[in-house]
């Protein structure tokens, strides 16, 4: 996979210039006059690929919130559900995300998800009803990449951090925040969110 690509990426047959190998540049008139020069590029094609492709490993994941807004819901590379970080708190550990089981340069996440959101009131501090529904108003969503830092075995859990002024960090460790081999190192009045998992 080249730098820069997000984990769980597709790997495809396109040279640099955007052109499929093989295809753009042949004749496919001359091709289809010589069934064995097909058949031969569909295989080594199909070859390419299936050497290409990476060992992957699916973990979990698990947040860690270091902001004043909770976070109800996490989407990793397009995957993932509620996870209910609350603020300055862990969220609960979710199944699965996939990574590479072997981590290379360049290996970057693209982490959105949703702030809580929060309950009309009135005046007086009451709930506004409207329909017969209680009003909720959605909390906003946030998309950013990522960069994944070097990881090894044992593999443990892709742990999100999300840190003040709209940061967002993510690891790859079989240790919790608080172990003195976790990879991230926090200021000391943020060192772990209250209640987060180790």
């Amino acid at each position: 996979m080249a730098s820069g690509e997000v984990l769980g990426g597709n790997r495809g047959l396109r040279a640099g210039n955007g052109e499929f190998f093989g295809v753009d540049r042949m004749n496919c008139n001359a091709m289809a006059s010589q069934p064995i020069r097909w058949l031969l590029l569909a295989t080594s094609a199909a070859m390419l690929v299936a050497c290409g492709e990476e060992d992957k490993t699916a973990v979990s994941y698990t947040a860690y919130n270091h902001t004043d807004l909770g976070v109800g819901s996490i989407i990793i590379n397009g995957e993932g559900g509620i996870l209910n970080a609350r603020a300055h708190g862990g969220g609960s550990e979710m199944c699965c995300v996939v990574i590479p089981t072997e981590w290379r340069p360049g290996l970057k996440a693209t982490i959105k998800w949703q702030e809580d959101g929060h309950w009309v009131r009135d005046g007086n501090g009451n709930i506004v009803v409207k329909d017969g529904r209680n009003q909720f108003v959605e909390g906003a969503w946030r998309e950013t990449v990522v960069d994944i830092p070097r990881y090894s075995k044992p593999l443990g859990n892709l742990r999100i951090h999300f840190l003040p002024a709209g940061e967002v960090r993510a690891v790859v460790s079989f240790y919790g925040p608080t172990h003195p081999d976790y990879p991230i190192r926090f200021p000391s009045e943020q060192e772990s969110p209250a209640g987060s998992p180790q």
